[in-house]
């Protein structure tokens, strides 16, 4: 497989995530759980369970398109800079490792659900979730700064510009998930942080997407 299908299969793939994870996360788990409310988020799981069941579809989907990106990634930059694109898919691998873990987590407080108790036990399964998925996008984070290093060795002034935007959200990602990691129990402190930096976290992953789509219908022959 060539390097413009390898990399319209990335560029799809990662817009694809964006808009279910927008879903899934944004929407459906933004909505239905609010951890300090096990009444709440049970009320609001028992009225709307095919909406959360619909969210872990999402979410399967989300953990198999990471396998493509990761998979995708590797071969597009491998014949060039072969061990640091295997070292960055190697950190993209383990961070689908512990999405497939914080997965299984949701799927069992759905099971919760369906035995019909009524705690905040409940509660339990959503911070496990959480909780795992913040100590994976410390190697994701990790993972964006391999590939904003494969842009940067590039020649093209466009590509070092998305190097520097992944390098922002790389490091991004580390200042936020490493602190999370350590203070697991109070989250609050690092909302204000995190508010902040989402947009580059965001951005940076996105805009390299669309620069994979694009090269993949240009007529350039190499990246």
């Amino acid at each position: 497989m060539n390097n413009k299908k390898l990399a319209l299969i990335a560029g799809v793939s990662l817009l694809l995530m964006a808009v279910i994870a927008a879903y899934s996360y944004g929407y459906v788990y933004m909505t239905l759980i609010n951890k300090g409310d096990y009444q709440f988020t049970l009320k609001n799981l028992e009225a709307h369970t095919g909406l959360f069941i619909s969210s872990l579809v999402g979410w399967a989907l989300i953990f198999i398109l990471d396998i493509i990106v990761s998979w995708s990634l590797l071969r597009f930059f491998e014949d060039e800079h072969p061990i640091i694109s295997k070292l960055t898919a190697i950190f993209r691998y383990v961070y689908c490792g512990f999405l497939a873990v914080a997965i299984v987590f949701l799927a069992q407080s759905l099971a919760y659900l369906n035995s019909g108790q009524n705690s905040p036990e409940i509660l339990w399964y959503f911070n496990a979730f959480e909780y795992t998925w913040t100590l994976g996008l410390i190697p994701f984070g990790i993972h964006l700064f391999g590939l904003s290093v494969l842009c940067f060795k590039s020649p093209e002034l466009m590509h070092k510009i998305f190097g520097w935007m992944l390098l922002l959200a790389s490091f991004s990602y580390l200042l936020v998930h490493i602190q999370k990691s350590m203070y697991p129990n109070d989250w609050s402190q690092f909302e204000r942080l995190e508010n902040v930096l989402t947009a580059p976290m965001a951005i940076g992953e996105l805009a390299f997407a669309f620069w994979l789509i694009y090269y993949s219908v240009s007529k350039k022959k190499s990246y």
